[in-house]
């Protein structure tokens, strides 16, 4: 990976409608729990009991996570409709509820309307319709820069300033969610992905390389439970109360795949379905945790260059600046 954000950053310490539901493998009748307390139990995962607080965090990831079609594993994969969770929406709201996570026009491409239309299946009619209503994604487009999209904090920091923290972090979540499920990475008695990868990242050469060993450090400094890293993280990144749900959903939609299994896994799973249990909730703390800590690696870096490219007013002494030094002899670093 090249560009700005990849080299050594030390970080201070501070810091469509109706019918019924698919039916979920092994005799799982459908999502754990209803859209009450019972489901935002379920969402909470391995973590133990949560209080108020967590609930409505576990609420608001468990809303953030309708338009995230559930991914269940290739041994027991069944047919499921993607956007399930949005059935109470009108197709064309249900569709534009995931254009607006995904970047995705959610209608045909080009060359299958052409087809269609060679073959009589589309009228002269049904274009005249089709030009009428409101158009898709330009295609090229990045998903963070479409109109009404919600792009993640750290997706907003790119745009701004040109960096590739995004990507890092899918990079980086990618390969831990893959380690964990794959069972390279144990988790603790009762625990999840997030101490597991909390007491591990720490150790991790690929963070040290982008963070530097105090950013890597600081990955581990987000509280104790995935529910209080997800909290501290939002903070860090100064995403408000109302905006909670937008920047959940950016989340998880940066890696649908990975985000749908752990939806799969909270909210459909048989209880004791073997192997190591994702939920959604220490999933998007691994992501935020991470965002918010190479963010601030980006923003320092950025700082730091500024001061060393900028001229000092007054030579350091002991550089040799004055006549005939070199120009910016005298810069501070």
């Amino acid at each position: 990976m090249t560009g700005p954000l990849f080299a050594t950053c030390d970080i201070a310490a501070t810091g469509p409608t109706g019918g019924a539901g698919p039916t979920g493998p092994t005799g799982s009748a459908g999502p754990t729990g209803a859209a009450g307390s019972a489901g935002i139990t379920a969402a909470a995962g391995p973590s133990g009991t949560a209080g108020s607080g967590q609930r409505g965090l576990l609420a608001d990831i468990r809303e953030a996570a309708r338009a995230i079609s559930p991914l269940w594993p290739l041994s027991t994969a069944v047919a499921v409709n993607p956007l399930w969770d949005l059935r109470d929406l009108s197709f064309e709201s249900a569709v534009a509820e995931a254009r607006a996570l995904y970047g995705a026009a959610g209608r045909p491409g080009d060359a299958l309307v052409h087809a269609a239309w060679a073959e009589g299946r589309i009228s002269a009619a049904d274009l005249d319709a089709a030009l009428a209503a409101p158009g898709g994604t330009p295609p090229g487009v990045p998903r963070a820069a479409v109109a009404g999209a919600r792009p993640t904090a750290a997706e907003r920091h790119d745009l701004a300033h040109g960096t590739a923290v995004a990507a890092a972090v899918d990079s980086q979540v990618a390969t831990w969610c893959a380690a964990y499920v794959g069972g390279a990475v144990v988790a603790p008695p009762g625990g999840g992905l997030y101490p597991a990868w909390r007491a591990a990242v720490a150790d991790d050469p690929s963070a040290r390389r982008i963070a530097g060993r105090e950013g890597a450090a600081r990955l581990t400094r987000f509280g104790d439970r995935p529910d209080d890293a997800v909290a501290v993280a939002l903070d860090a990144l100064g995403v408000p109360a109302e905006r909670r749900v937008a920047e959940l959903a950016g989340q998880l939609a940066r890696l649908p795949g990975w985000a749908g299994h752990a939806k799969w896994r909270t909210q459909w799973a048989p209880a004791g379905h073997p192997g190591p249990a994702l939920h959604l909730v220490d999933y998007v703390a691994v992501r935020l945790v991470y965002e918010a800590v190479f963010i601030a690696c980006a923003a320092r870096r950025a700082t730091v260059g500024r001061r060393r490219a900028a001229p000092s007013a007054v030579p350091r002494r002991g550089l040799g600046a004055g006549p005939g030094a070199r120009p910016g002899a005298g810069a501070v670093p």
